[in-house]
């Protein structure tokens, strides 16, 4: 009995102590553009424990509000991005762009560490970048990653999924120029005094 709760024992151990899986979680920065103007926001891994392997990827981004006077417009290569040189394109049977949905795939080549069609995924590498143009008079969105995993999702070199821990959402924000806030300030201040000088009159 001693002999079977020993091995049990070390069974267990073995279970509990190997290697811990990849955790990997998707992120949508934020960023601030001025009205009317482009912008662009690039999608970048967090990888909280393991060495997760990446050959291929399709992801979808979708504007929180499709009014908001924000449209997706093109692909590009993502700051510090994964995979140099390999931009995505637009995924098959998606909306196309421009509009308030970007859908991009890629199959990454293999890298000259790695010539087994894999990429080491590492803590903030970059993925995606995604261009957007702002109307006049935009009020910004919310950016969403669809994480239907018939719309994202990641694979390794042999077609596996790799599994997406989570998904943070970012935010566009629309500021005006400097110029043209000190305008609207200027304005409501020369309007207050206005109100006051009115109201001692009467």
């Amino acid at each position: 009995k001693a002999a079977l709760c020993s091995m049990m024992v070390t069974v267990l151990l073995g279970f509990t102590s190997g290697p811990a899986l990849a955790e990997i979680i998707l992120h949508v920065p934020d960023v601030t553009v001025m009205p009317g103007g482009p912008g662009f926001l690039d999608l970048f891994f967090e990888v909280t424990s393991g060495e997760p392997m990446l050959a291929g990827y399709q992801v979808e981004l979708n504007l929180a509000d499709s009014t908001s006077g924000v449209e997706f417009t093109g692909f590009g290569e993502a700051e510090d991005a994964i995979f140099p040189g390999q931009v995505a394109e637009q995924t098959s049977g998606r909306p196309s762009l421009p509009g308030p949905t970007a859908a991009a795939n890629d199959f990454i080549l293999p890298s000259t560490e790695n010539p087994l069609g894999e990429n080491l995924i590492v803590d903030g590498a970059g993925l995606l970048r995604v261009f957007f143009e702002t109307a006049p008079g935009s009020r910004g969105a919310q950016v969403t990653i669809d994480s239907d995993p018939l719309r994202t999702s990641l694979s390794d070199g042999s077609g596996m999924l790799v599994p997406i821990d989570g998904f943070v959402t970012g935010t566009i924000s629309v500021v005006p120029e400097p110029t043209t806030f000190a305008s609207l300030v200027g304005a409501a201040f020369l309007s207050a005094i206005m109100f006051l000088l009115g109201r001692r009159k009467s």
